[in-house]
């Protein structure tokens, strides 16, 4: 099933706020950038709807914030125990696989 314009629009704005914020790109240049995307993929999409996301996005990272922040603490008390150089026998490196790995 493919992604509708919304749900792809939502996928191209979360990468880029995270990549803008992992290299400090000005918030100004990031929506820039989303309204370039927006244009050349999901160009159904109003400045309306658009506006409409960024306001859900938000209520949704303000409602989550205290799981996230539980998660994120677990994340990190296991990143400190996983090694990143570490490989497999067959010498690929160690990575999460979305379709074999679990959410424990």
């Amino acid at each position: 099933m493919a992604l509708n314009e919304r749900e792809r629009w939502v996928h191209y704005f979360s990468v880029l706020m995270t990549f803008g914020a992992l290299e400090r790109v000005p918030q100004q240049e990031i929506m820039m950038l989303a309204g370039d995307i927006c244009k050349e993929r999901c160009r159904s999409l109003s400045m309306e709807e658009i506006e409409g996301i960024i306001e859900e996005l938000d209520e949704e990272q303000r409602a989550g914030k205290i799981a996230m922040d539980e998660i994120l603490h677990r994340i990190t008390r296991k990143i400190k125990k996983w090694n990143p150089t570490s490989t497999h026998e067959n010498g690929e490196n160690d990575f999460f696989d979305f379709k074999g790995g679990s959410m424990k």
